[in-house]
C-alpha cells in the first residue's frame, strides 16, 4: 500500500497544483462517448497485456524469487493478492503514473468503475473462494476467474493474465 500511495501521490499532486494530467472534466473533452467506449476498450487490452508480461516474467526463473511468496498460497486467500514484493508492487502499479500524461483524455466518472472492477477481480481471483454465478459470467467475457486462477497458484505454469 505504501508503494501504492508513493506512486499516487505524483497525479495528485499534479491535480491539487492545477497542472493538467490525464482526466478531463467533460466526456467532449475525450471525444464522446462513443470515442471514450474504445479508449476503454483499449486501456482493458493494455491493462491485461501489462498484467500478463508482468507476471510472466515475474515467473521467470531468474526473478521468480521476487514472485515466490506470493505463490506460497496454493488456494489463495485474500491476503495472497496483496503478499508481494515491493519490486513487484512497483511493477503492477506503476501504470498509475500514466494518469500525469494530459493527452490521454481520460475520464474519471467512467474510468473510475473501469480502475475499480480491475481491483475487484483481482480480489475475487484471491479470495479461495468460486461463486457459480461469477464464474459463469466472467467466463462468457473470456476474464479469468477464481477457479482458472486457483490452478494457476497450484501449478504456477498458465494463467499470468486476467482475461
Amino acid at each position: 500500500m505504501f508503494i501504492v500511495a508513493c506512486l499516487s501521490a505524483w497525479p495528485i499532486t499534479m491535480h491539487r497544483d492545477g497542472r493538467p494530467t490525464a482526466f478531463k472534466a467533460t466526456i467532449e473533452e475525450c471525444g464522446g462517448y462513443a470515442y471514450y467506449s474504445l479508449v476503454v476498450l483499449m486501456s482493458a487490452l493494455f491493462s491485461d497485456a501489462w498484467t500478463f508480461w508482468k507476471h510472466y516474467t515475474f515467473h521467470h526463473p531468474l526473478v521468480y524469487a521476487i514472485h515466490k511468496d506470493h505463490h506460497i498460497y496454493h488456494n489463495p486467500s485474500t491476503f495472497a493478492g496483496f503478499a508481494i514484493h515491493p519490486v513487484e508492487a512497483f511493477f503492477t502499479f506503476c501504470p498509475i503514473l500514466a494518469m500525469c500524461v494530459p493527452q490521454l483524455d481520460l475520464y474519471l466518472p467512467l474510468h473510475l468503475p473501469f480502475i475499480l472492477s480491475f481491483y475487484c477481480l483481482n480480489l475475487y481471483l484471491h479470495c479461495g473462494y468460486s461463486i457459480p454465478a461469477f464464474e459463469r459470467i466472467l467466463g462468457l467475457f473470456y476474464i479469468n476467474t477464481s477457479e482458472w486462477h486457483n490452478k494457476h497458484h497450484e501449478y504456477r505454469s498458465s494463467h499470468f493474465g486476467e482475461m
